[in-house]
């Protein structure tokens, strides 16, 4: 979390200070019960000393890996009076609600009565309140943007999830290489005639490709769908769904993966690139019949091959050779 320092919060670090920490537990999204480690006014709002502990938190962030963490927070408080409550009855059997709600610890220097000048250190939420002996013992987690938020959360009329995905998605067609990754699970629906519907995120069919992730070639090949149906309204409900045949076809284009062998072949590395105007290279020279082999490695893909289809694209040079017989008679 980066933190931006008020000015005479900066200016009082550079010498001694004395700090309060600030807590506010909301109990809706503008109202809240102020507690701190000591009596202190700030900005009109009175916050009552009740924290025992003086409580320590970290963050932790991993570059290498993009991840970031924050640590809970747990508070020791005293059992203060409240107007007519405890602490301890105001949080579990009051009537306002403060568990899961949100948090926000500030630091304020020097007493300052002005809230301007401290620095939120901290947004979390009310795990749980317990209490021992005298003391109210408050577990404060880290609030996320994904906190309280169950994913998918969307179901179709027979139960199954509605797929939640983010970002760009491209599958793969019959026209270019299968070599595009950018997809997202598409769950089962049920069938219907000669279709198998997977559920999308609200796509249609023209712009949703099926695809099959062939572990084997570590490939995504398109399927087979069915152009005519976009959505499943014939279930009853408005979602979007893929139709896929049943019989699953798929449909592969790729280049060789490797070089095996060769003969006279000279840069065979150019026979899989992904490089149109470079080539492998080969001489012959042949007064009959001759030949000539490359051997190249494809995916190992599963299932049963029932077509295929080799595209090669090469630049053939003749050179004739011409014989000249002289008949010469005596």
């Amino acid at each position: 979390m980066s933190l931006t320092l008020p000015t005479n919060y900066s200016n009082a670090l550079a010498n001694q200070f004395r700090e309060n920490l600030l807590v506010r537990l909301y109990y809706d999204d503008s109202n809240y019960t102020a507690i701190a480690l000591y009596d202190h006014t700030v900005s009109s709002v009175a916050h009552t000393g009740c924290i025992l502990n003086n409580p320590s938190f970290r963050e932790n962030i991993k570059l290498e890996k993009g991840t970031a963490s924050s640590s809970n927070i747990s508070l020791d408080c005293a059992d203060a009076t409240f107007g007519s409550d405890k602490l301890s009855a105001l949080l579990i059997n009051g009537s306002n609600t403060y568990l899961t709600r949100k948090v926000e610890i500030y630091s304020i220097l020097n007493d300052s009565s002005n809230i301007a000048d401290a620095v939120k250190i901290y947004t979390g939420r009310l795990q749980s309140v317990t209490m021992d002996d005298a003391r109210v013992k408050l577990n404060i987690v880290a609030r996320l943007p994904w906190d309280m938020v169950e994913l998918p959360n969307t179901k179709a009329d027979n139960g199954v999830y509605i797929p939640v995905a983010y970002g760009d998605f491209t599958g793969n067609t019959t026209g270019g290489l299968t070599s595009a990754k950018t997809m997202y699970p598409a769950p089962f629906r049920s069938s219907a005639g000669n279709n198998s519907y997977f559920l999308t995120v609200n796509q249609s069919v023209e712009t949703a490709n099926a695809c099959f992730y062939d572990k084997s070639a570590e490939l995504f090949p398109h399927l087979t769908q069915d152009a005519q149906s976009a959505s499943l309204s014939a279930w009853g409900d408005s979602n979007y769904a893929i139709g896929v045949d049943r019989s699953i076809t798929r449909t592969y284009r790729f280049r060789p993966t490797s070089f095996v062998a060769a003969t006279d072949f000279t840069n065979t590395v150019n026979v899989y690139d992904t490089d149109n105007a470079t080539y492998a290279n080969d001489s012959l020279t042949t007064s009959g019949t001759s030949s000539t082999r490359l051997r190249v490695t494809l995916p190992q893909i599963s299932g049963k091959v029932t077509a295929a289809t080799m595209y090669i694209k090469a630049d053939v040079t003749l050179t004739p050779m011409i014989v000249l017989v002289h008949q010469h008679q005596l």
